[in-house]
């Protein structure tokens, strides 16, 4: 139980003030340590008449972010969706969390994995999920910090330094030459290497390549510098190994 004082020296008294007969103010501070749930409001007057209001106050913790999914993503050339998960992602009427990725923030689009706060007298619930679009063009190739911060009254924010979830963004891949740079694919099957940067591959998983259409089968990567994403194992290359298959380029 944490009392409020109506007198100069009592507990938290420095906290609590009157604004009419009829209405009274506590201020509620992270100094107080009040533990997460929905609880009863209690007045005592001076003549120890009580009054209790019954599950009348919710507290919820900071929000958290547990994982963006995909974790690498190009944003130069399309919108991308983003899933965010974590806890205490807070709806409050028509009020939702909204994300922050580096410098950014960003309206949810939807929220889901959702439970009602049990307060009689308030639409609200804590959702697990959420879905975040990101315009075109509108992040810069870098790592950035995702967090989310709740909406008032419970405007809390994440701690992304303790969440340590990111978001790589990453530039289009780029071509710069190929070796060699001269083949006939009408007797046989042709192996070249292309060149260039952000050749990336995640969990195993090659780039993709077309040639005019042509058949082409990407057999390996090469130049490949390991990039930190959390849950999964990206590289950054700088070289495709592929197999341009018989008769399947024209001349040109």
């Amino acid at each position: 139980t944490t009392t409020f004082g109506g007198q100069p020296g009592q507990a938290n008294a420095e906290l609590l003030t009157w604004q009419s007969q009829s209405q009274m103010t506590f201020h509620v501070t992270d100094g107080l340590a009040l533990e997460r749930g929905v609880f009863d409001v209690r007045i005592t007057n001076p003549q120890d008449a009580t009054t209790t209001s019954v599950g009348a106050l919710a507290i919820i913790d900071k929000p958290t972010v547990e994982a963006a999914t995909p974790g690498i993503v190009c944003v130069a050339q399309a919108d991308r969706v983003i899933t965010l998960t974590g806890q205490e992602i807070l709806r409050v009427g028509d009020l939702s969390a909204q994300a922050i990725i580096g410098d950014k923030t960003y309206a949810v689009d939807a929220l889901s994995d959702c439970t009602a706060i049990a307060h009689a007298g308030l639409d609200a619930e804590l959702c697990a999920t959420a879905t975040v679009t990101v315009p075109a063009g509108d992040l810069t190739a870098a790592a950035h910090a995702v967090a989310f911060q709740n909406p008032e009254t419970a405007a809390c924010k994440s701690a992304p330094e303790e969440d340590n979830v990111n978001l790589l963004v990453v530039n289009p891949p780029e071509i710069t030459g190929a070796q060699p740079p001269l083949i006939c694919t009408d007797e046989m099957e042709r192996e070249l290497t292309l060149l260039g940067t952000n050749f990336f591959t995640v969990d195993g998983a090659l780039p993709t390549v077309s040639v005019a259409g042509g058949a082409v089968t990407v057999d390996s990567v090469g130049g490949c510098t390991a990039v930190e994403v959390v849950g999964l194992t990206v590289e950054n290359c700088t070289e495709l190994n592929i197999r341009v298959a018989q008769g399947a380029l024209s001349e040109g």
